[in-house]
């Protein structure tokens, strides 16, 4: 990618005030479980992790994985890393900032799979532009991603699902669609508030390969 492409943020940082307890609690649990960069395989990058349920979940049931939660908003970081921490999950590394910038650092092939739950859909037509799963962000995705590399989506907006599946089938050489739910993908806020409102969670799962597939 050139270096002076301008990336299109699908987010802002929100900020809270917070006791000075809190802001020492949380620059503690940063400096044990937050990024540590360099080389190695990253087997789970989740970006987007709200309040953090999935990435925990995940860690949890694979202890050998080593995820990398990538959080812009300071109250659902610090909800998950209290979870990480009550549960010394010293294989989930927690950065904090725009995934996007986090992407552009990693190395070809260093992801072994994405995951993005339930990103803001932006449902107003002149917002789409704002949506995380568009062609110069899966672009970007491929670009980490190892052949047979993974991209593991899920929201309850109808529209959303039928949106990412076209701009992951024609974006890039990526195979897949829609897909049970995973054992990883514990409830969340999200997931539960959905099922209250009777929206249905889809699930996608697309492969870095060749070919395409309809849905």
């Amino acid at each position: 990618m050139e270096a002076d492409r301008r990336i299109l943020r699908s987010t802002k940082t929100r900020r809270r005030g917070w006791t000075p307890a809190r802001q020492e609690r949380f620059g503690r649990l940063i400096e044990l479980y937050g990024w540590r960069g360099g080389e190695g395989t990253i087997d789970v990058l989740d970006i987007g992790v709200g309040h953090g349920e999935s990435t925990v979940g995940s860690a949890l049931l694979q202890p050998n994985q080593r995820h990398v939660a990538a959080e812009l908003h300071l109250p659902g970081l610090g909800r998950l890393l209290d979870m990480v921490d009550q549960h010394a999950l010293h294989n989930v590394e927690v950065f904090h900032g725009d995934a996007l910038d986090l992407v552009e650092g990693l190395a070809p092939g260093q992801v072994a799979e994405v995951r993005v739950l339930f990103p803001d859909p932006w449902p107003k037509i002149r917002h789409h532009v704002r949506r995380l799963i568009r062609p110069d962000v899966v672009e970007r995705l491929a670009g980490i991603l190892p052949q047979g590399g993974v991209v593991h989506l899920a929201t309850d907006h109808a529209e959303y699902a039928q949106w990412m599946h076209r701009v992951m089938t024609s974006a890039g050489p990526f195979i897949g669609g829609e897909v049970r739910r995973p054992a990883w993908r514990v409830d969340s806020r999200y997931s539960l508030r959905a099922a209250a409102a009777g929206r249905p969670v889809v699930d996608l799962r697309y492969e870095l390969g060749r070919g395409c597939s309809r849905m």
